[in-house]
């Protein structure tokens, strides 16, 4: 046919010399270069995330900008492409348990913003002495996004971490490890702070209906309606 051109006719045959794949690649490999500068984003996500946080005084926005930091493991995760892809499955579970503990978080700021109509941790600590049951549920949900041991947080951050440790040096490798190791202190800083401001310390509550300050009888614990909404996710 006239103006046609077989490719068959057209690209280059095959030699012992010069070897040519039979099956082209449908999609490009991505770029080298593309793993660390997603890598070095995500690692300023963690950092500066992680920062914002420790300055906050509203309770909800410091849960909120921790999810920003947490998503850069995420991230790292998934561009790692370590040979076993230990990161990326590390990736989805990190995903699952974040979106399980700081969304019980989110529910037990609520419970606290339904009784005192405030988010302010400067005005409220020592809820341990008045709300013990919420106490509980709130400390276990933060040691579960801290990533302790035993806990659904712990297994993503240890594969991603590990992932990125074992994957290639033209992506990310060890020193990304390094770096995003950094994240999980500031992490543990940040909300660890948070349950001790409020959980524990001198007894405040904050003047809500009428009540003062010091009046305490007015503050109760959870009903049995907010533990059925939290257990599920405690368990999870």
């Amino acid at each position: 046919m006239p103006g046609y051109v077989s490719t068959a006719e057209s690209s280059p045959k095959s030699t012992p010399d010069n070897p040519i794949q039979d099956t082209p690649r449908a999609i490009p490999p991505l770029p080298d270069f593309n793993g660390r500068v997603l890598g070095c984003a995500a690692f300023c996500g963690i950092i500066i995330a992680g920062l914002i946080c420790w300055v906050q005084k509203d309770a909800k926005k410091l849960i909120a900008y921790s999810s920003v930091s947490h998503m850069g493991f995420c991230v790292l995760g998934l561009f790692a492409l370590d040979p076993l892809n230990i990161a990326s499955s590390g990736a989805v579970m990190y995903m699952i348990s974040h979106g399980l503990s700081t969304g019980a978080l989110f529910l037990c700021i609520g419970m606290l913003y339904d009784r005192f109509h405030t988010r302010n941790m400067d005005v409220m600590s020592g809820l341990s002495r008045v709300m013990p049951i919420w106490a509980s549920f709130f400390v276990f949900f933060i040691l579960a996004s801290v990533g302790l041991p035993g806990l659904n947080g712990f297994v993503g951050e240890f594969l991603v971490m590990l992932g990125v440790f074992q994957s290639p040096m033209t992506t990310l490798g060890w020193p990304f490890a390094v770096l995003a190791a950094t994240g999980v202190i500031i992490a543990a800083i940040y909300l660890l702070y948070l349950a001790g401001r409020v959980v524990w310390g001198p007894m405040l509550v904050p003047e809500v209906h009428g009540f003062a300050a010091d009046e305490k009888h007015h503050v109760r614990d959870l009903s049995g309606r907010e533990i059925t909404a939290l257990l599920p996710l405690a368990v999870l």
